[in-house]
């Protein structure tokens, strides 16, 4: 313990008197010596670490490399559970973390500040005083607009977090009438990963009746829904027939303009070839919609004991499809292509009385 404390305040040394190339090299090996190790975490906290770090962001003379090298740094030690609270709690840290995600003119460090927010915020403890600072709504949303898929990853990162607890998932809708559009837009910018999880962060949003009335509101959202229930990929069928289903429980009077014709036997191939918590999203969406090929709930899933610990809205008898998808680890996927919507879905008409 004593040569990794030496060797913190060394580094530190190395950051504090260095001249820039120094000051670059010994961030790039603070970030390194934290990264797995994580007694390098609390000798780095111990040496006084993060407010030298802090203030490399808040500093407008230092260039954005040496700053996403800086947060990379923070990020690692946040792993730690103790240096995560010391970090939150520096005056300031949080509101430069915000700022920096707002204010940057480079990508990678608006990404790369947005990761370090998700490190901190997923601290229940930190989560209620993060989401009472005003300027984390516009900054989250303005990086869901950037063209990075990187970007466009980490805020739903952070949109997941906030739309999993009601409180915040309220506040989401109050703050910003464009979200729900903007998500239902990046539906179809021809990115499969990131598709999944916005449907992850829709299905959430659609469990409050503001958010439900803001996707009914955009009328390309069903067909898209639908689309995607019928040729997405496994993990997005699913995530759409999550959000269909929370739609219904929030307006019933969905159910009447949804094209059956069309959804029905899509969640019946869901029910046949899906996981256990496709089977059973698809299975509570068939009750929802009254149809006659519904199957017995009972016999509709087979998760485990383990698995149901995941989904604690999941009564015995299967009745809510409300559970709690988990946000995946992002790739970094950009993609030219477009998803096209076909034409027979572009337009939601009241189906036949026989599906």
């Amino acid at each position: 313990m004593d040569i990794k404390l030496k060797t913190s305040e060394m580094l530190l040394q190395k950051l504090a008197f260095g001249a820039a190339d120094a000051r670059l090299s010994a961030i790039a090996e603070i970030r390194l010596f934290c990264k797995w190790d994580d007694a390098n975490r609390l000798c780095l906290l111990q040496a006084g670490a993060i407010p030298p770090l802090l203030k490399i962001l808040d500093d407008d003379s230092v260039d954005s490399k040496m700053k996403e090298i800086a947060t990379a740094a923070l990020i690692n030690m946040s792993i730690n559970e103790q240096a995560k609270l010391a970090l939150a709690y520096v005056p300031g840290a949080v509101d430069t973390v915000i700022r920096t995600i707002g204010d940057s003119q480079s990508k990678e460090l608006k990404s790369v500040a947005a990761g370090l927010l998700y490190s901190l915020i997923i601290n229940d403890e930190l989560k209620t005083i993060i989401c009472l600072k005003d300027s984390l709504w516009d900054s989250v949303i303005g990086l869901l607009k950037e063209t990075s898929g990187k970007c466009k990853s980490e805020a739903l990162k952070l949109l997941f977090v906030l739309a999993k607890d009601e409180r915040w998932r309220n506040k989401l809708m109050q703050e910003d009438n464009e979200l729900i559009s903007l998500l239902i837009s990046l539906l179809t910018a021809g990115m499969p990963k990131l598709t999944e999880d916005c449907l992850t962060v829709i299905s959430l949003l659609a469990r409050s009746g503001a958010g439900t009335k803001a996707i009914l509101d955009d009328k390309s959202s069903i067909p898209i829904f639908v689309y995607l229930l019928n040729s997405g990929s496994p993990r997005a069928q699913e995530n759409a027939a999550s959000v269909l289903n929370n739609i219904c429980q929030q307006d019933g009077n969905v159910k009447e303009i949804l094209p059956l014709q069309t959804l029905i036997p899509a969640l019946n191939s869901l029910m046949r070839g899906g996981s256990d918590r496709g089977k059973f999203k698809a299975a509570s969406l068939l009750r929802v919609l009254d149809s006659d090929t519904a199957p017995s709930l009972s016999t509709a899933s087979n998760l485990s004991d383990a698995e149901a610990d995941l989904y604690p809205e999941m009564s015995s008898e299967l009745r809510s499809a409300e559970s709690v998808p988990v946000m995946p680890t992002y790739a970094d996927a950009e993609s030219s292509s477009v998803l096209q919507v076909p034409q027979s879905l572009n337009t939601v008409s009241t189906p036949s009385s026989e599906p």
